[in-house]
């Protein structure tokens, strides 16, 4: 350990600093996603992977060396990824790809260093949600034993009891399938959906199983408010199977995000958003003649591109949307892992308010959800002459004397990383020196 004085700009103290200097975090991805980087999903996921199968010695994978770069290391050990590795979205330059996020992995960097800390792997072997779908799908008489899978590649073993009732409601044409996944080649497609709150999935093969197409499902926002008393709520759009669970008073108000439309292209069920505001109809089917429907007039905002390398942070699990009035919740949430952001353009209210932030491709976050800043402690060390800057840009002179000075919060400050060393007008860039953790 090697002591220094600490100081805030004139103000110092004694501090123990770590024998190494640790570089400032850095971002997770270089350019654009095509999904917000690690969201995650409340209901189905958007890949399907193996987790039982550990990353092998002298695996290639890649970890950052922070200013958006990424090394590429390998395994010097195999690393178990558990039962519930976390999933992230990179871009090295080839496109927008899935890479698993080990974190405390050992790997070597080259033949006469080693290093360990977050480690990103490629998934290689997964399925990838193609498409939304509703519609059933039935065993061909002459060939009733259709494989089911409850993971990537994890078939249901013959005897298993739940097997058992789902080729049965497989024969029978009862069952409605929600997505369509496909793997990386796209030459294999399997169907989707869920039975007794768990995931299933049947790959699509003309000889075993045959595909009807259900209702003509679409995004739609408003409330519907009940004709009557006891309003029946059903599982799916096609309004075949009733739950039992019944909306008990005429005048009930419920906030929908889907229609159901037959083929001349009139409502015929919508689906009540699953939150408890919404009582025992919460993530069901209501018949269109039960309700009255009325649309949500989504707030009019505009929207104006960000300079490049915006970045913003994030606390929570915040709610992402599809559009920039944040009317249509989307049904992904940012993962909490990650707390920064590339940011692209701003959502505007009538008066001129930042009202929402886009992350990624029709992906859209409020903007009370977001923070152009972050707390942050350490110290950092740097010489005289480095250049200050206030939190818009601005030069606002230089460090006076060499030293090593508190941290305080961090935003990105003309496209690169920054840290506040004292007021407002004492940001440094990251590069011009070294951080320490406290």
């Amino acid at each position: 350990m090697k002591k220094s004085s600490v100081k805030y700009l004139g103000v110092a103290a004694a501090a123990l600093l770590a024998v190494a200097p640790l570089a400032a975090p850095a971002l997770s991805a270089t350019t654009e996603p095509a999904q917000v980087q690690a969201a995650t999903t409340t209901g189905l996921p958007q890949f399907v992977f193996d987790t039982s199968t550990p990353v092998k010695s002298g695996t290639t994978g890649y970890t950052s060396i922070g200013n958006n770069a990424y090394q590429e290391v390998k395994a010097s050990s195999d690393i178990y990824l558990g039962s519930n590795p976390t999933l992230t979205s990179l871009d090295l330059g080839s496109g927008a790809a899935p890479y698993l996020s080990v974190k405390g992995a050992f790997y070597n960097v080259d033949t006469n260093q080693n290093g360990n800390g977050q480690f990103f792997v490629p998934v290689t072997k997964y399925w990838e949600k193609a498409y939304s779908v509703s519609g059933s799908i039935q065993s061909k008489a002459d060939n009733p034993i259709v494989t089911v899978y409850d993971s990537y590649e994890n078939n249901l073993k013959e005897g298993n009891a739940t097997l058992g009732k789902i080729r049965d409601l497989l024969h029978n044409g009862s069952i409605t399938v929600k997505a369509a996944y496909q793997n990386p080649a796209k030459t294999e497609t399997y169907f989707a959906f869920t039975y007794n709150g768990a995931t299933y999935f049947v790959q699509y093969d003309d000889s075993e199983i045959t595909f009807a197409q259900g209702a003509n499902v679409s995004d739609v926002a408003g409330t519907a408010t009940t004709n009557q008393d006891d309003t029946a709520t059903y599982t799916d759009a096609k309004l075949a199977y009733n739950t039992g669970a019944l909306v008990r008073d005429k005048g009930t108000k419920l906030s929908v995000t889907k229609v159901a439309k037959d083929s001349n292209g009139n409502a015929t069920a919508y689906f009540v958003e699953d939150k408890s505001a919404n009582g025992n109809a919460a993530g069901k089917w209501v018949s269109a003649g039960d309700v009255t429907f009325s649309a949500t007039t989504p707030a009019k905002v505009t929207t104006k591109s960000l300079p490049a390398g915006t970045v913003l942070y994030s606390k929570d699990a915040a709610t992402i949307y599809s559009d920039a009035a944040t009317s249509k919740d989307s049904g992904k949430k940012l993962a909490t892992d990650v707390t920064e952001w590339r940011a692209f353009e701003e959502a505007l209210n009538d008066n001129g308010d930042v009202v929402a932030y886009r992350l990624g491709t029709n992906q859209w976050v409020k903007a009370s959800d977001l923070a152009a800043q972050k707390d942050k402690d350490g110290v950092f060390a740097t010489a005289k002459g480095t250049t200050l800057y206030t939190s818009d840009g601005d030069k606002a002179g230089s460090v006076q004397a060499d030293g090593v000075y508190s941290v305080y919060a961090e935003r990105h400050i003309n496209g690169k990383q920054a840290l506040k060393l004292g007021t407002d007008s004492q940001w440094v860039y990251a590069e011009n020196g070294s951080y320490y953790p406290a």
